[in-house]
């Protein structure tokens, strides 16, 4: 990636800060959100990926919400949806403008331990979706994020990841240099990085005694119109993980 980046300087100093700035910032100046899209052209076309091996009889957590417009898919699937994020600002936007009778929204950090324990206390072995959240950890917190995750589906839940191609940043730091993706801006702006993520490094952070993958699949994460042109489809893989029986 090197050669590649925009200079950024004077970022927020973690995660939480970055990402309640992020938000604050596109919230306030009306920016589109990053990846956005309506669910029927995000989450909806990860479903069969998703139904083909969770418990619906569960609840289902969405880790790293964002403001809910995907979430909110859920609560027609599900008898109880939980969406967590980092951001208050996220959540806020989460509870005004993607309300369902059967969706909440809460403020919660994915990799503390005390919160994921409480959570999982709570609600028993959960379903959790993650979309579009481990490609931009650092290294160092991708393990205790998907540690969060495999807590909260215990014994009987299924994780379902939707992830960033590694390489796929490629595409985006030149045009955002060209203007072609001004909405990207907030993000580099605020010390976010697009990293990707390869199953292969899913895979090695697991431990293939305790979990297994039953599905991995190439996918699209959303696509993204360009001005003058028909636009291009983000690739992405999606992976479902349960615990091994006893």
């Amino acid at each position: 990636m090197q050669g590649t980046r925009l200079e950024m300087t004077d970022h927020p100093s973690t995660d939480a800060q970055r990402w309640e700035s992020y938000w604050s910032e596109v919230t306030r100046e009306k920016i589109r959100v990053v990846w956005d899209a309506p669910a029927d052209e995000g989450v909806a076309f990860d479903w069969p990926n998703i139904e083909a091996h969770a418990d619906r009889s569960r609840p289902i957590v969405h880790l790293g919400c964002g403001h809910g417009r995907q979430t909110a898919f859920f609560g027609d699937h599900f008898p109880r949806v939980v969406g967590v994020d980092l951001s208050p600002t996220a959540i806020e936007r989460a509870r005004a403008h993607s309300a369902h009778p059967r969706v909440e929204y809460r403020v919660l950090d994915a990799v503390d331990p005390d919160a994921i324990a409480a959570l999982h206390e709570e609600l028993g072995d959960v379903n959790v979706y993650v979309r579009g959240v481990m490609h931009q950890l650092a290294d160092e917190l991708q393990g205790p994020f998907l540690a969060a995750a495999l807590r909260l589906i215990g014994a009987s839940g299924t994780l379902s990841v939707l992830e960033l191609r590694r390489g796929a940043e490629q595409i985006f730091f030149p045009l955002v240099k060209l203007g072609l993706l001004p909405f990207l801006r907030p993000v580099l702006d605020n010390g976010i990085v697009p990293r990707g993520i390869t199953p292969k490094r899913l895979r090695a952070l697991l431990d293939p005694e305790t979990h297994e993958v039953v599905s991995s699949v190439p996918t699209v994460l959303v696509r993204i119109a360009l001005v003058g042109s028909r636009g291009f489809k983000v690739p992405a893989w999606h992976m479902s993980i349960r615990a091994r029986s006893a």
